[in-house]
């Protein structure tokens, strides 16, 4: 059994990454959990957390959709609409997640309530459990803003690469303020963003020429 501390971080990561190559995880879903994981973390300490807290955060982050290990490939990488039944195969990808870090040792509360409740909307109109505001742990509220920015500008299979512009991903994250997202965490995210201070951090995953990373040469364009 694991509880994760700032000692044990590396040994975690590499762990669970083993994991993700046996089942020969897509490409674009590790990449975007990575940018999650990069910009979670700098929300992280923008927000003031402990070494300890960004250590779970950084976790929960890095693996927030590794319960997709267990769901049938064609439905993570189909272009087209998905039927009741599938989307909530696809939903229950948060239970998954949570289980696999259970089984794998994970012990620390926070992490597995992060990865669980990563779906939660602020106004309890998310999954599984329908919290809201404060009943929804402080880091998954982070992952549900990082984790739809990520997706809205990421490459996926069932998308045009980069089809969402910066703007248009900002625009849409101060949309659903108040509604899917902690609207105080939200200003702190947008404070990074719009700092375009990423260097280290999304130019690492996505390299110079993904849009949040091209964010400060472009915006003097």
């Amino acid at each position: 059994m694991v509880l994760v501390t700032n000692d044990t971080f590396t040994t975690v990561m590499n762990y669970l990454e083993q994991h993700e190559k046996k089942h020969r995880f897509p490409e674009w879903v590790i990449r975007h959990q990575k940018e999650v994981f990069h910009l979670s973390y700098r929300v992280g300490i923008a927000l003031g957390f402990s070494s300890q807290q960004l250590t779970d955060l950084s976790i929960a982050a890095r693996f927030h959709d590794i319960g997709k290990s267990s769901i049938d490939p064609y439905l993570i990488n189909h272009s087209g609409a998905l039927s009741e039944a599938q989307r909530y195969e696809v939903f229950e990808h948060v239970r998954q997640s949570y289980q696999i870090l259970k089984k794998k040792g994970i012990q620390s509360k926070t992490i597995l309530a992060a990865v669980f409740s990563h779906h939660e909307n602020f106004d309890g109109s998310g999954y599984p459990d329908r919290l809201k505001q404060d009943e929804i742990p402080r880091e998954a509220q982070i992952l549900r803003i990082v984790d739809s920015f990520s997706a809205m500008l990421g490459s996926r299979p069932y998308s045009n690469p980069h089809a969402t512009s910066l703007d248009q991903a900002i625009s849409q994250i101060e949309q659903g303020s108040g509604v899917l997202y902690n609207p105080n965490m939200v200003g702190t995210f947008l404070k990074i963003i719009r700092q375009g201070n990423l260097s280290g951090t999304v130019d690492e995953v996505f390299g110079s020429v993904h849009p949040v990373a091209c964010f400060k040469r472009n915006e003097h364009n």
